[in-house]
């Protein structure tokens, strides 16, 4: 996972490993988030996805699968709001 200066800013960290960081995201709204997420690796598209945080607030994620030779290498992720 590749993510913008600001995705890290929130989250606090400058290493994303694995999946801990989708806690952020509401609960409610996690499992729809984590298969549009999916959806997007597998078919190569865009991920546009607008949700709320933890705290309640609207949070907005844009994000772009990177493949190679048919190779899943990750997610560039942009994040706005907050």
């Amino acid at each position: 996972l590749w993510a913008n200066k600001r995705f890290h800013d929130i989250l606090g960290c400058k290493n994303i490993k694995g999946l801990d960081w989708v806690s952020y995201i509401d609960e409610l709204h996690r499992d729809y988030f984590l298969r549009e997420l999916e959806s997007c690796s597998e078919k190569l598209r865009e991920l546009k996805f607008e949700t709320k945080t933890m705290d309640g607030k609207d949070i907005k994620f844009l994000g772009f699968p990177y493949r190679d030779n048919n190779r899943n290498f990750g997610f560039l992720i942009y994040l706005e709001g907050v």
